[in-house]
């Protein structure tokens, strides 16, 4: 029996050798969800912390991982690419992926607002841009 697919967006940030960061993550992603699609880059200012510019895309692709089993993969990755919680606590973020969106649940909220997420979302794919109310 074959398992139904979830839609899923994914948000990409780093503040720290950036370019590099994000592509070893995309890369990443790309062995764990084949078929995963990629935004353009955007660079952005930090919200709430003092650093260097972030830069950001958008993920999306479909799956048949839970939720959970989503959460355990992104971790891995992030810690693949060098996210420490000490480096954390000094604003040093070598790559954050937040899972914005798996099938109709949206999750981190305050996300949604962001003016680069707004715009990224308007260049996914049709048919895995989430619509609200």
């Amino acid at each position: 029996m074959k398992r139904e697919t979830t839609a899923v967006v994914l948000a990409l940030g780093s503040n720290n050798e950036q370019r590099k960061n994000i592509s070893a993550c995309k890369r990443m992603l790309e062995q764990y969800f084949p078929g995963i699609v990629f935004t353009r880059q955007l660079w952005t200012d930090p919200i709430g912390m003092v650093s260097p510019k972030f830069l950001n895309c958008l993920a999306c692709f479909n799956t048949t991982h839970t939720l959970y089993q989503l959460q355990v993969a992104i971790r891995n990755i992030e810690g693949r690419c060098g996210n420490r919680k000490a480096f954390r606590t000094r604003s040093i973020i070598s790559i954050d992926v937040d899972i914005l969106l798996y099938g109709d649940k949206k999750l981190h909220e305050a996300d949604w607002e962001r003016p680069y997420v707004k715009e990224l979302m308007e260049s996914l794919p049709q048919g895995l841009t989430p619509t609200f109310p």
